[in-house]
């Protein structure tokens, strides 16, 4: 088995950039990488959200996932997102991933991240995930998210896993966490659902929410692409991870900060191509 705890903290969706051919943009990418990697302990490669995974194959994500370990050390951790239209890829890029790591060298590096609703029901997932976990030595981490499931224009599909299936599936030791977004309520029941096990992790994936609202594990933040130290310093200081300055007063440098952010929000809302020229306006020119 591989990691048996998720830190607490921010994970930083990282962006994916991508040739008008769909190929990426792998020095690109590299930059974006080096430049959250300087103050981020976890990331995020090819969500669905900012980095693109629905339209991602499996030679590309593991070729960011080659990009991404070649720049990290055993302190960070790589949430990489697996999930396909169909089971059988899902099946396909754990076999793959095993292949990659056959000395066992990135167990607690590597987090399969997957969204189970994007290619099955709720009805069943706790036996899927019995043979999902069976197939590899990674650790997994759910990811729910309604507005996803709402694109596949399924009629009656629920767009969010049933609390008391996340119960069931919170009893599985390979699997620490979940990433939701969407309503408080549903985070609120996904939380009080596995109060049985503190160590599971249910992190917040609307981020602007989080900084006003933060939860007991932590945030998913697209926005921390152009201020990974912002976003850092924010979690950890709501989580009670850092001390803050106490002569400058606690309440007053974590208001400067949320402001901060939210100052960002507007870039959650744009093109992402915009988001890209954002982010590559803040990381200076690699003079190597």
């Amino acid at each position: 088995m591989g990691l048996k705890l998720l830190p607490k903290g921010v994970i930083v969706d990282v962006v994916t950039p991508l040739f008008s051919d769909n190929s990426l943009d792998t020095k690109t990418y590299t930059r974006i990488l080096k430049h959250v990697l300087k103050d981020a302990q976890m990331i995020l490669i090819a969500s669905p959200r900012k980095g693109q995974g629905t339209s991602l194959d499996i030679t590309t994500r593991l070729k960011m996932l080659e990009l991404s370990l070649g720049l990290i050390d055993n302190t960070k951790i790589v949430f990489f997102y697996i999930t396909f239209g169909r089971s059988e890829d899902v099946f396909k890029i754990i076999y793959e991933l095993n292949n990659f790591d056959k000395n066992n060298n990135l167990k607690d590096t590597i987090v399969l991240t997957d969204a189970p609703l994007y290619y099955h029901s709720n009805r069943g997932l706790v036996d899927l995930y019995k043979v999902m976990t069976s197939l590899t030595k990674f650790s997994f981490c759910l990811y729910n998210d309604p507005k996803l499931i709402a694109h596949l224009n399924v009629i009656l599909k629920r767009q969010n896993i049933r609390t008391s299936i996340l119960k069931d599936l919170a009893k599985m030791d390979e699997i620490l966490g979940i990433i939701s977004y969407g309503s408080f309520l549903r985070i609120n029941n996904y939380e009080k659902a596995v109060r049985f096990r503190p160590e599971f992790r249910v992190y917040e994936g609307e981020e602007l929410r989080f900084a006003d609202f933060p939860n007991r594990s932590g945030v998913v933040s697209a926005l921390a692409n152009i201020s990974p130290k912002t976003w850092q310093l924010i979690a950890n200081y709501s989580l009670g991870l850092d001390r803050f300055d106490e002569g400058a007063g606690l309440e007053a440098q974590l208001f400067r900060l949320v402001q901060e952010a939210k100052a960002m929000s507007q870039y959650l809302e744009i093109p992402d191509s915009q988001l890209l020229e954002k982010i590559l306006a803040e990381i200076p020119l690699d003079k190597g």
